[in-house]
């Protein structure tokens, strides 16, 4: 009988103890302060892919798990992901979700400076989760499309 009484006890604190950490994550995400965290690299999209062109194996160990800058224009967008680059260099740039963030107004051609965790190279696709923008620049087309609705 005592020790089905522990077991509920401890069953309680390990639930406790996950609803709190799962607050935590909630209200205080990783790189909550993401414009303000300084980069490991500030590039543009063309030294970024003379960079992985020059070494491809190194610079996925140079850039893996690090804060990027990266400036480019806009090829396409979709309701959380923006791609830069142009033809089959391309940068996937996943926005981040959190109640602190707004959605950017961007639109395609526009040139734009990201910042936000490298996680993988694939061949001439980079990949980078946990974007935010940091500066909105000019628009090159005059007809471009706008950020869809989430």
């Amino acid at each position: 009988m005592r020790r089905s009484y522990l077991h509920g006890i401890l069953v309680y604190l390990a639930a406790g103890m996950l609803f709190i950490a799962l607050l935590i994550r909630i209200f205080f995400p990783p790189f909550i302060q993401m414009k303000k965290i300084e980069p490991l690299a500030d590039l543009t999209s063309a030294q970024l892919f003379d960079l992985i062109d020059a070494a491809p194996a190194g610079s996925m160990n140079y850039l893996d798990g690090q804060i990027i800058q990266i400036k480019g224009t806009i090829q396409s967008l979709e309701s959380s992901l923006l791609i830069i680059g142009t033809g089959e260099q391309q940068i996937r740039c996943k926005f981040r979700r959190t109640i602190y963030d707004r959605k950017p107004s961007l639109v395609t051609g526009e040139t734009v400076v990201v910042k936000g965790v490298c996680r993988k190279i694939i061949g001439k696709e980079v990949h980078v989760n946990q974007c935010v923008v940091v500066a909105e620049r000019e628009n090159h087309s005059a007809g471009g499309a706008s950020l869809p609705d989430q």
